[in-house]
């Protein structure tokens, strides 16, 4: 279900005679989007200054203070204003945001993504020109710097001209297990880059052609 909830929210009807047309709900006065999947239990949450839900024909409109659709009914959703997104894993703060609910795709420009390393206790922060949401499971990213610093230019950082980021699962074996023991399955993050570059202060000083791997297994 997608829920939306704003400080004023208003109904567009399509016009019966433009085949084109589409219903739409417009939202400003700050807009919370909670979009919540049943099957998988996992939860995304948006927030904006103002927004507009594009949805199907079919679509039919809750009460006026918080309106609640089926994912099947919205076709997608637009964002602007400090817009931020968040899946309680991976977030993400953008000046604009769309969000293709049927492909689990969205795409942000001039976009901060970030998460947590708990097993080293740091942030991961990627600033780019361009971030894609190409399915519920992975992110891409053009003219990439990550750091694990929340400064705008940090003192140490690496660039990268593309960048993926996919959320995988492996099966781990604790040493010394007994093979009769089934082994655990472990999330972990697959990063692929390419054009790589070192930069203090924003000055590069090494350059690697391409990556991919584990970045919390590097060796």
């Amino acid at each position: 279900m997608i829920t939306i909830a704003a400080g004023k929210i208003t109904f567009v009807s399509a016009d019966a005679n433009d085949p084109t047309s589409e219903d739409a709900v417009i939202a400003s006065e700050g807009l919370t989007v909670l979009y919540k999947d049943a099957r998988t239990g996992r939860i995304l949450q948006a927030t904006a200054q103002r927004g507009v839900l594009f949805l199907a024909k079919t679509s039919t409109p809750s009460t006026p203070g918080a309106m609640e659709f089926s994912a099947e009914s919205v076709r997608g959703f637009y964002l602007e204003g400090e817009a931020t997104a968040s899946d309680g894993s991976f977030n993400l703060r953008a000046p604009q945001l769309y969000y293709d609910v049927a492909s689990n795709r969205g795409v942000m420009l001039d976009a901060v993504f970030w998460t947590y390393d708990a097993q080293r206790s740091l942030p991961f922060y990627v600033r780019a020109k361009e971030v894609r949401q190409t399915s519920a499971e992975q992110f891409s990213a053009k003219n990439a710097t990550f750091t694990n610093s929340a400064f705008f230019e940090p003192e140490l950082a690496i660039g990268a001209r593309n960048v993926t980021i996919t959320r995988k699962t492996r099966e781990v074996r604790e040493l010394l297990a007994d093979d009769s023991v089934a082994p655990r399955i472990e999330p972990y993050n697959e990063v692929t880059a390419e054009n790589i570059t070192l930069r203090s202060n924003d000055v590069p000083f090494f350059w690697w052609p391409s990556y991919k791997g584990d970045p919390e297994q590097p060796f």
